[in-house]
């Protein structure tokens, strides 16, 4: 007697493989721009006039910020 269609067996695909971890650089560059990014913006608060560029020192900041959480969104 034929089986059903519900009986048969579904094709299941293999598992894909796990992505390598990442490089030791990774999380330390990440977290290090992070750090500079905060250490620039309270600088700029707590001696003002000590970086050149003004207000621009905190966008810098934001923006070494910004940077190395993208490096950290890649950390395996």
């Amino acid at each position: 007697m034929p089986k059903s269609k519900s009986k048969r067996d579904q094709y299941t695909p293999p598992p894909r493989p796990n992505p390598p971890p990442s490089p030791q650089w990774v999380p330390v560059a990440g977290t290090g721009l992070i750090a500079l990014g905060i250490i620039v913006i309270l600088i700029n608060y707590v001696f003002p006039g000590f970086l050149p560029g003004g207000n621009y020192a905190i966008i810098v900041g934001f923006v070494m910020m910004a940077v190395g959480l993208g490096i950290l969104s890649q950390w395996r």
